[in-house]
């Protein structure tokens, strides 16, 4: 899928046509999910260099509103890359620009995509507030991919809030959205791997660890780095929750890979993450120096990207181990 959309980016700059390139731009989240971000703002960042402030340039090749489209799928990966406060502006300037334009499905699309930076920001009523808001416009348009990624959406959020059962819903509907329209695929990995975790919180840890390792390997397989850094945490989770220290070694290798994945992309938002994960392994060992130092380091890391609400969390639970 990268493959082509190399190809695409390099016909759409020989062909010398502005419109085409913006609008080709928009395919650039293939390589979102293969972890070449900075590959991908760059193709971005094109388009909107040619786009020159245009937002009805290449309007209606591929989407309504690509110009939208492109600050958007940019934010995406600056999300990633751990740069939340300017991934946070993008995403707000890309929905104003397409309501104005009248591209409702890319207001949509803005609101699902901040309820996924919503999930590094560690903002569970923001995130279940763009997913309620982007499903609404999702199922009032119809269109399989949004439904897909809107289900998707709220699913994530329940999963922040702890509503296990809604979680479960939400996901199991967009899987079946996404086999039956044959649509959003390329969300199969961390589909997966949520609902692993959804199936942790209910205490059925069998179906938990099958939908992970299935997530896992199919994030591999793809060569979807994102999602298999996403998958290889909720291993981890799994684990932790089901055999804790006794499955010490699959735990450790689960969250160096997480943490290889996201040092090789550059995935800065993931970081942390890990470290939360290395915490409760300690924790579970009975090892408090241990727990201590990695939440230390998982709020140094929060902080430094400006996840305020992982860090002010992080930040209650050490003054208590203190």
């Amino acid at each position: 899928m990268a493959r082509l959309e190399r190809q695409e980016i390099a016909l759409a700059e020989e062909s010398g046509d502005p419109a085409l390139y913006v609008a080709v731009a928009t395919s650039a989240y293939a390589l979102l999910c293969t972890g070449e971000y900075r590959e991908a703002v760059a193709i971005l960042d094109r388009a909107l260099e040619l786009a020159d402030g245009d937002p009805t340039v290449g309007a209606g090749i591929i989407v309504g509103c690509p110009y939208a489209y492109c600050l958007a799928e940019k934010a995406l990966n600056l999300g990633e890359l751990g740069e939340l406060e300017e991934a946070r502006r993008l995403l707000e300037q890309s929905r104003k620009i397409a309501r104005e334009q009248g591209d409702i499905e890319m207001v949509g699309f803005s609101h699902l995509w901040s309820s996924w930076l919503a999930y590094f920001q560690g903002e569970p009523e923001a995130a279940l507030s763009h997913a309620q808001q982007g499903l609404e416009i999702a199922e009032r348009i119809g269109g399989s991919l949004s439904r897909a990624w809107a289900w998707f959406s709220l699913g994530l959020a329940e999963e922040m809030r702890g509503e296990w059962r809604r979680a479960i819903e939400a996901l199991e509907r967009s899987v079946e959205i996404a086999r039956e329209s044959s649509t959003a695929g390329e969300r199969d990995a961390m589909r997966l791997a949520l609902l692993g975790e959804s199936y942790l919180g209910i205490g059925d840890l069998e179906r938990a660890r099958a939908l992970v390792e299935e997530g896992l390997e199919i994030g591999h397989a793809r060569g979807h780095r994102s999602h298999e850094i996403h998958a290889s945490l909720a291993l981890a989770r799994v684990l932790l929750g089901s055999a804790g220290p006794a499955a010490r070694a699959e735990i450790e290798a689960a969250l160096a890979r997480a943490l290889e994945l996201a040092c090789e992309t550059g995935a800065k938002a993931f970081e942390p993450l890990v470290h939360v994960e290395l915490a409760e392994l300690a924790r579970q060992s009975g090892d408090e120096e241990g727990r201590e130092r990695e939440l230390r380091e998982a709020h140094r890391l929060f902080t430094e990207i400006g996840a305020s609400g992982h860090a002010e969390r992080l930040s209650a639970e050490l003054a208590a181990v203190s």
